[in-house]
């Protein structure tokens, strides 16, 4: 990783993202060119983090947001308690752990005053419907980060470690804009839903109906080389 890190710093590359990393050794790598910013380490066992580096002498933040996503299941609607009651359905609420973050950083050139948001997460390897609303989430909070509405008059770079291939929900919900999760054909997971109905949870009713991504996304690689590396995302 050591070595990766300076040859990738010794090209000039202004932003670069990292999943499950190492941060010491990517703050030794990287200590005289690029600042880091990282998601918690420690708790629920984990010891990696995603990584955002920067060039720090041609870029400063100006603002930045964690993303915390264990609490997805207990998460409520707008028009409910923020969080359910504390009796909720264990075994559910247990798919969603894995003490996942995501962050979402406004950066500003320290010449012109240029501004680019980068975003990075890194989601869940078990199970898709929980990755479906990760990813749903963490676009509706950085769509809030950049004023909402869909607003792109900011340039956006999403990175991030997505456990999608090709046609995958989460692949289809980011670069095609919307897509629904087929829990009917699930039984495990249909038999999760039907223990919650009545909890008025987000996760539930977003696994229900079909979820549109507030941001217009398009992939780097089916941009520029859709022939090269079309397993990854």
């Amino acid at each position: 990783l050591r070595n990766t890190l300076r040859h990738v710093a010794a090209a000039h590359v202004e932003f670069f993202c990292l999943q499950g990393a190492d941060v010491p050794a990517a703050r030794e790598a990287l200590a005289t060119t690029h600042k880091i910013l990282a998601t918690p380490t420690g708790a629920g066992g984990r010891e990696d983090s995603c990584c955002t580096c920067y060039d720090a002498a041609s870029w400063r933040v100006t603002a930045h947001e964690m993303i915390e996503m264990d609490g997805l299941a207990t998460m409520c609607g707008a028009d409910d308690a923020r969080r359910s009651p504390a009796v909720f359905h264990t075994e559910f609420r247990e798919c969603f752990l894995g003490h996942h973050f995501g962050m979402v950083t406004r950066f500003e050139h320290v010449k012109d005053g240029r501004t680019i948001v980068v975003a990075n997460c890194q989601l869940d390897p078990r199970r898709e419907f929980v990755r479906l609303c990760q990813a749903h989430h963490l676009c509706q909070r950085i769509d809030r980060f950049m004023g909402g509405s869909g607003n792109q008059d900011l340039p956006l770079l999403f990175c991030g470690d997505l456990q999608s291939l090709p046609d995958g929900v989460v692949h289809n919900y980011l670069v095609r804009g919307a897509a629904r999760y087929d829990w009917t054909s699930q039984p495990a997971v249909r038999a999760q839903l039907q223990k919650v109905a009545n909890m008025k949870l987000e996760v539930a009713r977003w696994l229900r109906e079909e979820l549109v991504c507030p941001l217009a996304l398009r992939s780097a690689y089916a941009s520029h080389a859709p022939d090269v590396l079309p397993w990854t995302t």
